[in-house]
């Protein structure tokens, strides 16, 4: 199976379309009741595999799942003692900081985590452009290590999520 992050969308998006209309239920409505059942399950994988392959994280995420790569951090609410990448341990901390006082009402605290909220907008930016990247070069010479470096990219990614989440809502709390 060749397994490509980078994906060609409007591909995607037409053959997604295609299958859907031959898989619909509504079409195997005047079958079986088993005919309709294996309808409506291919229809929800087929939804499934579409959400997960038109998003370019979650597809990476699957891939490295199949090809059983392991990453530190798996879900970005449950935090865990050590697994904050090195380069943003200073910076998360300062956000809990401004967000803890923003949650106590210290109104002045909010310039602040607008300020963190750009950078890290742009931290954002700048790490789905790294992941655009090792997706090529992952497609180009399907090398293991390109595929552990996706993996750190995609979990210091998701800190850096985290944190613009919890800043966009303290600052929408207001």
């Amino acid at each position: 199976m060749d397994h490509k992050l980078q994906v060609d969308l409007p591909e995607l998006e037409r053959q997604f379309y295609s299958l859907s209309r031959r898989l619909h239920p509504d079409i195997y409505f005047h079958r079986s009741r088993q005919e309709r059942e294996i309808a409506e399950n291919a229809a929800a994988r087929l939804n499934d595999a579409y959400r997960t392959l038109k998003d370019p994280v979650k597809r990476a995420e699957h891939l490295l799942d199949v090809l059983g790569i392991p990453r530190k951090r798996r879900d970005p609410r449950e935090p865990r003692a050590g697994n904050t990448p090195p380069e943003l341990v200073e910076e998360i901390f300062e956000i809990q900081m401004l967000l803890d006082d923003v949650r106590q009402g210290d109104k002045s605290a909010a310039s602040g985590l607008a300020h963190a909220k750009a950078k890290f907008e742009t931290l954002l930016q700048e790490t789905d452009a790294s992941l655009n990247a090792c997706f090529a070069e992952w497609d180009r010479v399907r090398r293991p290590e390109k595929l552990r470096e996706i993996a750190t990219i995609l979990d210091r990614r998701s800190y850096i999520e985290k944190a613009l989440q919890d800043i966009v809502a303290a600052l929408t709390d207001d």
